[in-house]
């Protein structure tokens, strides 16, 4: 018999071609997937919402930690700076601390100096311990504390010149010398490839944070919440402690706030800070995580990205002794870098002015020196030492480099 050649055009419009069916399926099976994924990604969304929406609601607060402490000690004066503390360090002690450093210079007003990675963790300690204060201070907080982890360059921290008050458990510690200390250079293994560590940062940070900003770290201590641990870049406040720590008089988790100029009635950070302390340190209050939550508008009170989070790990402990292992890897982190503190005032004027709570001519002051001394043009110097500084292009320049140090 003949054979039938079924043409192109025929085979095309067989119902449906087999090859063209095929297809279909196969499309028809990742369109289910798709589906599958899709829903599977939309109910853990919403699960995770509802959880840390809901987990957030008792400490997400917009209420400042010092509210009420003016009227009910420090007889409605609203700020809490070092001058305020009920104990003074003695200037005899600040004199000896600042002699101890190496290179000692005045620029802006202010004495800055040098110590290289023992003698700064050596220094932290015995310049911030002051007789009346460091007795009061929970035991939790004395001691120098590593800034492990921290993308900004900033090394050292000292909390223990500071003020409990134990009904509110509420500690501040307001910004003082000798407190803090900053990298003369990079490490060789600074966080985040060093990305925070740009030139003008690490020139602007210690003169902003010591003599502009003022301010005063308030925690209020309270359980730990029972936050999960997720992946980078996420995070929740309490994932950190152990869930349901932390009651009187433990001390587990703790907001922070930060005070400009010793206001302890208002704050300004837009992120969750906190406290979380690590069950694993060597002993209590030695290894905390310094959580910075925050998130789009559009989470609510869930505030779960987590980003420049660190850990404050404690170097020296509260008898003024080396913490290991934390000393050991804090000398190794900071190999040869110089750490640079903040010493004292050197021009009268400008203390006094600071110490009056006259913040804004204290600051016109040390603008006006910081013109007068700088080594090379700045943009807020327009006119160099014999016209006023720029004090509006200052606050961009600030704002610019350092967003979460909003400035009034």
């Amino acid at each position: 018999g003949s054979t039938r050649t079924i043409g192109l055009g025929a085979y095309e419009q067989l119902d449906p071609p087999p090859a063209t069916g095929l297809a279909r399926l196969k499309a028809s099976r990742c369109l289910q997937c798709l589906l599958v994924a899709v829903l599977v990604a939309v109910g853990l969304a919403a699960y995770f919402w509802y959880d840390c929406h809901y987990l957030s609601e008792p400490w997400f607060s917009r209420t400042p930690n010092g509210d009420g402490l003016p009227q009910k000690y420090f007889g409605g004066r609203p700020t809490l700076n070092y001058w305020d503390l009920p104990y003074e360090r003695p200037e005899e002690q600040l004199d000896e601390c600042l002699n101890d450093l190496d290179n000692i210079t005045v620029f802006a007003g202010a004495y800055w100096g040098y110590a290289d990675a023992a003698e700064a963790a050596r220094l932290s300690y015995k310049c911030t311990k002051v007789a009346g204060l460091f007795e009061q201070v929970p035991e939790k907080l004395r001691g120098v504390f590593w800034m492990k982890g921290n993308g900004f360059p900033e090394i050292l921290a000292t909390l223990q010149m500071g003020q409990w008050f134990e009904d509110e458990r509420v500690f501040v510690s307001p910004f003082a010398p000798f407190m803090w200390s900053w990298p003369d250079s990079m490490p060789k293994h600074a966080p985040y490839l060093g990305l925070g560590y740009k030139p003008t940062a690490m020139k602007m940070l210690p003169y902003v944070m010591s003599l502009q900003l003022s301010s005063a770290f308030s925690f209020k201590f309270g359980v730990c919440p029972a936050g999960r641990a997720l992946p980078f870049p996420l995070g929740m406040p309490g994932h950190a402690c152990e869930a349901g720590s932390g009651e009187a008089p433990d001390m587990t988790y703790a907001v922070l706030q930060l005070h400009q100029h010793g206001r302890v009635n208002s704050h300004r950070e837009r992120e969750l800070y906190t406290m979380e302390e690590d069950p694993s340190g060597v002993q209590p209050g030695a290894r905390w995580h310094r959580g910075i939550y925050g998130a789009p508008p559009v989470f609510g009170r869930c505030s779960c990205v987590s980003l420049g989070s660190y850990e404050l790990v404690k170097v020296i402990d509260a008898d003024g002794e080396p913490l290991e292992p934390y000393y050991s890897e804090y000398i190794e982190f900071i190999g040869e870098v110089r750490q640079l503190f903040w010493a004292g005032w050197a021009d009268e004027l400008a203390k006094n002015l600071t110490e009056a709570d006259h913040f804004g001519p204290a600051w016109h002051r040390v603008l006006h020196l910081w013109c007068e001394e700088a080594d090379h043009p700045e943009p807020f110097c327009p006119g160099g030492s014999r016209e006023a500084p720029d004090v509006a292009e200052f606050r961009r320049r600030v704002d610019n480099e350092f967003p979460d140090m909003a400035m009034s």
